[in-house]
């Protein structure tokens, strides 16, 4: 019994501590505003869809800030299709970061602190 115990106190400080390592950090509403302004500032764009699962949680990392995010919508409002802006930019998924300097981060959630440091954007 005794090894049960210790078994299932192990397994729930491991859980816990992988939870609190997993969670990105919060930002403060200012952090966030002043991050979407540099992006769009510096030209980054945001191809996303109204429709993507990942596109609304990486608009919910910016909170009320996401208004200034420099979004691309890249399907028709109802429609699952494809618009020529993102077609011709090469948009595979979303949602894609696309930089200045012609790199790249697509698809799913990325961290405030990644997109800060790819565009050189203070946080």
């Amino acid at each position: 019994m005794r090894k049960y115990v210790i078994f299932a106190a192990f397994f729930s400080l491991t859980a816990a501590l992988f939870y609190m390592a997993s969670e990105e950090p919060k930002f403060t509403p200012a952090q966030q505003e002043s991050l979407a302004k540099c992006l769009k500032d510096k030209g980054v764009k945001l191809y996303s869809t109204w429709w993507c699962g990942y596109c609304k949680k990486q608009e919910a990392a910016f909170g009320a800030a996401a208004k200034y995010l420099p979004k691309v919508e890249c399907s028709s409002p109802g429609k699952h299709d494809q618009l020529a802006e993102c077609e011709a930019a090469g948009i595979d998924g979303y949602p894609t970061w696309v930089f200045p300097d012609g790199s790249r981060i697509d698809r799913y959630v990325r961290d405030l602190r990644l997109l800060s440091e790819q565009a050189k954007c203070p946080l």
